[in-house]
């Protein structure tokens, strides 16, 4: 879950992903047409990645996972919330340390809820 938390963090703060988002947060009250961009705010081939990830460990008894697509969501949540927040919204790099405790913390709450 943390090697994980690591690709999503990649993903959301490359330097010019975090430009984007930040254009389109600022447009979206003057182009309505780019709430759609705002909405879709995670990596969906990461969460798709993940909850195949998921189905395959409750499979085999790891984890509890009801809704293996929800508990993904719900993963890379917590990893998105923490690096926009913490990146001040992609512009300032985090450091290793903190990027390490932004996933091992995700992982360890996640971990933690959907223990067998």
């Amino acid at each position: 879950m943390t090697a994980f938390g690591h690709r999503v963090l990649a993903v959301l703060l490359d330097e010019r992903a975090s430009a984007l988002r930040r254009l389109v947060i600022a447009e979206v009250a003057r182009h309505p047409s780019l709430r759609p961009a705002c909405a879709e705010g995670e990596p969906q081939q990461l969460v798709d990645h993940l909850a195949a990830e998921l189905l395959r460990r409750a499979a085999g008894g790891e984890l509890d996972v009801p809704d293996p697509e929800t508990g993904a969501r719900q993963f890379v949540a917590l990893v998105v919330q923490q690096g926009l927040h913490r990146s001040m919204y992609g512009t300032r790099a985090l450091t290793g340390t903190e990027a390490a405790a932004i996933c091992e913390e995700a992982a360890d709450l996640f971990v933690r809820a959907y223990r067998r």
